[in-house]
């Protein structure tokens, strides 16, 4: 009791804080009891929410800004994909484009003429195949009285058939670039300079050889007609199939499938001179 008494003042600050946090606690649990400290209570909560909610606030933006950028760094990463992809299909582009100025470049040097822009051209259906397996010879129903005549090139939209060997009123025969007394000379499309010369093998396929043997010619190479001889610069003949080099003499020989399926032709176009 002596204690009680020398230290009153602070036994009674004591029985005050004791007596006012009751009060908040009971305010909290039962709000409109005791109004007044209701919203004291309620002013000190919130001000001690604020700063939580700011800060769940920054934490909230923080993450949302980490998957924007991953966001981003994806679609950068596919935009730069799809720019190289463009870009090599413009530097394939620009390298046709510069084997065709080259090639074109080669035809006016040397006079060739090319069947787009010199030639009439007459459609013709063909009516009759002859009988051999890979219908080197067949008829179409065009003749003198269309303008057609002996030599003329024949082609459809794949590529070069072959040329007119005989002629009537209303009629014609056209030999294959695929009979074994046919010859072509013919360049590739990836190399203008390379020149060589090809014939029907006699089995659907065509056989030849290039001239200059330190030249390139490749399985898959596209070969074009030269612009040598009968035949006007530009026509597709077909592609390689196979490349080989005697031991003896380093020829390079070459078989060629035709662009042209003779087995299923049923219209060409003669070109007229």
């Amino acid at each position: 009791m002596d204690w009680i008494r020398e230290h009153k003042n602070r036994v009674a600050f004591i029985i005050a804080i004791i007596f006012l946090v009751a009060i908040i606690v009971f305010s909290i649990l039962n709000p409109g009891k005791i109004p007044f400290i209701g919203r004291i209570a309620q002013s000190a909560t919130t001000t001690a929410e604020r700063p939580l909610a700011a800060a769940g606030s920054e934490v909230e933006s923080f993450f949302y800004g980490l998957t924007h950028f991953r966001d981003i760094q994806r679609e950068n990463y596919k935009l730069k994909n799809d720019l190289s992809e463009l870009q090599q299909q413009l530097n394939d582009a620009k390298l046709t484009d510069a084997k065709y100025e080259e090639f074109k470049n080669i035809a006016n040097e040397l006079n060739y003429s090319s069947y787009d822009d010199s030639y009439k051209k007459v459609t013709a259906d063909v009516v009759a195949m002859d009988d051999s397996q890979f219908f080197n010879i067949f008829t179409i129903n065009v003749g003198s009285k269309d303008g057609i005549s002996k030599n003329n090139i024949v082609i459809n939209s794949d590529g070069l058939v072959g040329r007119v060997m005989s002629v009537g009123n209303n009629w014609a025969k056209v030999i294959g670039e695929v009979d074994s007394a046919h010859a072509v000379s013919f360049t590739i499309l990836r190399d203008p300079s390379v020149i060589g010369v090809v014939e029907g093998n006699g089995n659907g396929a065509l056989s030849g050889y290039i001239f200059d043997d330190n030249k390139s010619i490749l399985e898959g190479d596209k070969i074009l007609t030269s612009g040598i001889g009968l035949y006007p610069a530009g026509i597709e003949i077909g592609r390689v199939k196979k490349v080989r080099t005697t031991s003896s003499s380093d020829e390079k020989t070459v078989e060629v499938k035709p662009s042209v399926d003779f087995t299923s032709l049923k219209v060409v176009t003669v070109l007229v001179n």
